[in-house]
């Protein structure tokens, strides 16, 4: 990507806050069973969460020349991660390079994504053709955690939707009082869709296929489409609210990708030692949430302090004046 000489601390902001989101919906999936609040509020991330994430990197591949290093970046870092999982939380003869473990199938995925979009960007009608396609994998239980394919197909259309967003049409929802709409609808989808339990959970995942989901009938896809609805409402509801001025969080924004490395394990190793087996009451719930938000702070610290430290070694090592 390339960096612009002025930083829009708008998307530093919305980064960060999303990495919250998902630290949270992580750390909290432990203990979701024993309580209906903490439930209601996992599902409510994962509508939008992964799917604001995903329309990020395609808004920012208007700027990516070269894909190529995108593809290796990424390729390498999956491969090392799922490398330290194994080592660190497998009890397994044996490490699995085509079934990605926990979280780490977003870095498999963007491998693809980066090496499909150049290609199908100009086709007319794509957006909606990468939605179809994203409906129609669920019908095909060969499309499942291997090589996160299915996950690959239903999340690609929020890499378009995010390439074809402009600057000013999110300048022009801020600014409009549809926002006001935008959020009362999204209060409103959010008290049917909790009452009545319309979508499972596992759904918002993108990764298992409708039978496997319990969803035999033949227009299962219309869950999926509901699912993809929710998610842009939702989505573009956090976006228009997203604060445009430089937070005291700002420059955390830039380190969301080593903070989604960092935290997978951590909960991981966390949840083997015992660590939630008090979290069993409310005032525990919410401590449980406190400590999400602070060690995400934490994790974006540690990077962007580590990320200074590594520039200023360069910089002394005149290794920046040979390039």
């Amino acid at each position: 990507m390339v960096e612009k000489s002025s930083r829009d601390y708008y998307f530093d902001n919305a980064k960060f806050l999303l990495i919250i989101l998902v630290v949270l919906g992580h750390f909290i999936q432990p203990v979701i069973g024993e309580s209906v609040a903490l439930y209601c509020l996992y599902k409510i991330i994962y509508i939008f969460h992964m799917p604001a994430f995903v329309f990020l990197t395609g808004y920012f591949m208007k700027h990516t020349k070269d894909h190529s290093k995108s593809i290796i970046k990424f390729s390498l870092l999956y491969l090392i991660m799922q490398t330290i999982y194994y080592f660190i939380m497998v009890d397994s003869n044996y490490i699995s390079y085509s079934t990605p473990y926990w979280s780490y199938w977003y870095l498999l995925a963007l491998v693809a994504w980066h090496l499909v979009f150049p290609h199908v960007k100009n086709i007319k009608g794509i957006l909606a053709i990468s939605f179809i396609l994203g409906i129609l994998v669920g019908h095909d239980s060969g499309f499942d955690t291997f090589l996160s394919l299915s996950r690959i197909f239903v999340f690609f259309p929020f890499i378009l939707l995010g390439y074809f967003t402009k600057r000013e049409h999110l300048v022009f929802l801020k600014n409009s009082k549809t926002k006001y709409i935008i959020l009362a609808v999204s209060i409103i989808c959010s008290y049917i869709l909790l009452k009545y339990n319309l979508l499972d959970s596992e759904l918002l995942f993108g990764r298992s296929s409708y039978v496997d989901m319990g969803y035999t009938t033949w227009y299962a896809g219309i869950y999926r489409l509901l699912a993809y609805s929710l998610s842009i409402l939702y989505g573009f509801c956090f976006f228009i609210f997203v604060p445009t001025r430089q937070a005291y969080y700002s420059t955390l924004g830039r380190q969301t990708l080593n903070v989604y490395l960092m935290h997978g394990i951590v909960i991981r190793v966390l949840e083997s030692v015992g660590f939630y087996n008090r979290f069993n009451t409310y005032p525990w719930y919410f401590l449980l949430i406190v400590i999400s938000v602070i060690l995400t702070f934490a994790f974006a610290l540690i990077s962007k302090i580590a990320g200074e430290r590594k520039a200023e070694i360069v910089k002394h090592s005149g290794i920046g004046a040979i390039e």
